[in-house]
């Protein structure tokens, strides 16, 4: 019986830049003028560890950077190249999860292909998939696909993708309703509260739980109506703790504190 043949490479380009997508490599290939500036990647595709991204908006530019173990090449781009960046964020949901890369509406990485809101359907599988590539809102920016490493990798050839492990830094679809009987002398009532980072060994709608059960409100970005962050393990600050601590500096009542703190204080 024949070898069924490889999908072909899918090319998505960028601003100064092209990638190029394949079950066995990415590939970023920069212009003339940004390879000055920037080196072209070639890496196995079983090497992505995860990628970070900020979605094209107006007039705001955007970006993806992969991450592998010891280079995290940046592709940037332009604000009018929104469906650019969604179809490069898609078929690398598709690549990590072990989908087909070709697959488009109705795969798993469909509804990531507007680039914005929050993931998770009731499908396990397809919320898992939805997960890598906006493990928080995408729009906002954050975590994005969680840069935790996989299990030792096997022969490329016969390697099987189990489906993402990046749950617990998902954003849930639904807010849990506040319990205004909750102790109100609790250090969490009345509280607005936003969650970000690895809440590990939780997910993050366990945690949501925990502050809508003790009176808090729940809330998904951080605003002016944030009055505490919780901030999880993250090998960097996320742009929520970035926009509490931006809000902090100009007056705001927000307080800052760690998870392990958290479960202190709720005990």
């Amino acid at each position: 019986m024949a070898a069924t043949a490889s999908p072909s490479p899918a090319t998505f380009p960028a601003r100064g830049a092209e990638v190029t997508l394949s079950t066995e490599e990415i590939r970023v290939t920069r212009s003339p003028l940004a390879s000055s500036l920037y080196p072209d990647v070639a890496r196995p595709a079983d090497e992505l560890i995860g990628w970070y991204k900020q979605a094209p908006e107006g007039y705001s530019p955007g970006y993806i950077q992969l991450l592998f173990d010891a280079e995290r090449p940046r592709v940037n781009f332009s604000p009018s190249q929104t469906e650019e960046f969604a179809a490069l964020d898609l078929q690398l949901t598709n690549l990590q999860a072990g989908y087909p890369l070709e697959a488009g509406a109705g795969s798993a990485g469909a509804d990531t292909a507007g680039a914005v809101g929050s993931a998770g359907t009731e499908n396990t599988e397809i919320s898992t998939a939805d997960w890598v590539s906006s493990a928080e809102s995408a729009g906002d920016g954050d975590e994005g696909a969680s840069p935790k490493k996989t299990s030792k990798k096997t022969s490329k050839k016969t390697q099987q993708r189990a489906p993402a492990p990046w749950a617990k830094v998902a954003t849930p679809d639904e807010v849990p309703e506040t319990n205004d009987e909750a102790d109100i002398d609790g250090p969490i009532y009345g509280q607005t509260v936003c969650v970000t980072g690895d809440v590990e060994p939780y997910d993050k709608g366990e945690v949501w739980d925990m502050i809508a059960s003790r009176g808090g409100v729940v809330a998904k970005n951080v605003t002016k109506k944030t009055t505490m962050l919780i901030v999880g393990e993250w090998h960097s600050m996320t742009s929520k703790e970035k926009r509490a601590r931006e809000l902090q500096d100009k007056g705001q009542d927000l307080q800052i504190i760690g998870f392990q703190e958290f479960l202190q204080l709720i005990k």
